[in-house]
């Protein structure tokens, strides 16, 4: 894959991101401990 290709699909995964994604940061609690989920979305 060259540069250009590259940045391209950089630009349209942010693009993704922007109009239908989220990216976030969820704690969970399994078993008395809390874990940290990091979790990509896009509907």
């Amino acid at each position: 894959m060259n540069i250009n290709m590259k940045k391209e699909k950089i630009a349209e995964f942010i693009g993704i991101m922007l109009g239908d994604g989220s990216i976030g940061v969820y704690n969970t609690k399994i078993r008395d401990r809390i874990k940290k989920h990091h979790v990509v979305k896009v509907t």
